[in-house]
């Protein structure tokens, strides 16, 4: 039995078994072609026709020692090219470059968005402070060229104009109270060198149809004069009278000419001094108070008001050109019944009327004069 064979050494089963030849004739054909053929080497061994042991057990090689194991391997072998998971330092330092792949993308494309925000922030400001800085220019030009053709297109008495006048002269005539009519600002006329008196009127005339009647060729007239197409309002009107678009009449009767106006209106004063003598506070009201002016255009009446001194202080400048010529403001109300209304006053509300004026006729006048000139 193959069990109790004994055992053979290394170099007898390392060394192949002799070829045995065939009893047969074709047997013999075939062993004497096998050996006198050179192309097959020991490693070729022809195939047993027999029914020997070779082909029911695979035919390997025994290792020369049964007690010896293969040597370990330091190392793994990898093809060239193969993607194979490193392992150890190089391994950690990959994950490490791997993970701050990412990262360094996110922020290139974050750095990127951000530098077009940037760029893009400073063209927007730049053109937009060029377009103001134009818009800035195109304004002052426009309003350059619009006061050019102003100066060049709007004439005489057209404009904005302060009115220097005094207090000239005060009648309490239409009341039965002196201290019921009351004249702005409250102090007469002295001198020409004097404030006292000093009263300011801010108008602006402007033009209420194309062709305006002027001094440069004044038409005559009769006494009621004609229209000047120019209309007169009011700015910083000491009384709080408002001037809103009044028409304005050409007078010239007398080789004088001037313009003039006039309208009536309720003129509420508070008098110096108790009326009804129990020191209520009181209000009395000229419901019929006319206010007309006269606006000259020559020099026929000389201007003398104010006087050289006073021109030169900040108390006549009024923020507009000086009117070149004389002016006279008439303020005014005729006597009658119930001239004046007055009320007892409470918080500014009118209360109950006092009844203790007496009515003076018709033909007595209170009045309030401004001019700049004398009489």
């Amino acid at each position: 039995m193959d069990l109790f064979r004994p055992r053979q050494p290394q170099s007898a089963l390392l060394a192949p078994p002799p070829p045995r030849r065939l009893s047969t004739p074709a047997g013999d054909r075939l062993s004497t072609i096998l050996e006198s053929s050179s192309a097959i080497g020991p490693a070729h061994r022809p195939r047993d026709s027999g029914n020997s042991w070779s082909s029911k057990i695979p035919v390997t090689l025994p290792r020369a020692s049964a007690d010896t194991t293969p040597p370990s391997y330091t190392k793994e072998w990898q093809a060239a090219g193969a993607n194979h998971p490193a392992t150890g330092r190089r391994a950690a330092w990959r994950r490490r470059f791997d993970s701050k792949r990412g990262g360094w993308g996110r922020f290139l494309v974050l750095f990127l968005i951000l530098l077009l925000i940037v760029i893009a922030l400073a063209i927007g400001l730049g053109v937009g402070l060029s377009l103001r800085h134009k818009s800035k220019s195109t304004d002052i030009a426009d309003g350059d060229s619009q006061s050019s053709q102003s100066g060049t297109t709007q004439q005489f008495p057209l404009g904005e104009y302060t009115f220097v006048t005094a207090l000239r002269g005060v009648q309490t005539n239409c009341t039965s109270d002196a201290d019921t009519w009351r004249c702005y600002p409250y102090a007469t006329y002295q001198n020409d060198d004097s404030t006292s008196g000093l009263t300011l009127f801010n108008w602006v005339l402007t033009a209420s149809a194309p062709n305006i009647v002027t001094n440069s060729t004044p038409p005559t007239t009769d006494i009621g004069g004609i229209p000047a197409n120019i209309s007169i309002s009011s700015d910083k009107n000491p009384f709080s009278i408002s001037l809103n678009n009044q028409s304005l009449t050409f007078v010239n009767n007398d080789n004088n000419p001037r313009y003039t106006f006039s309208f009536t209106y309720s003129q509420s004063i508070v008098p110096s001094a108790p009326v009804n003598g129990d020191n209520a506070a009181t209000t009395c009201v000229f419901n019929q108070t006319t206010f007309t002016a006269n606006l000259y255009l020559t020099g026929k009446e000389t201007k003398q008001y104010p006087g050289t001194t006073l021109q030169s202080s900040s108390q006549v400048n009024g923020g507009f050109t000086p009117w070149p010529y004389a002016i006279e403001v008439y303020e005014y109300a005729d006597g009658g019944q119930n001239v004046p209304t007055c009320y007892e006053t409470n918080n500014g509300n009118l209360g109950q009327q006092i009844s203790s004026l007496v009515s003076q006729p018709a033909t007595r006048q209170c009045l309030c004069k401004y001019s700049n000139f004398n009489d």
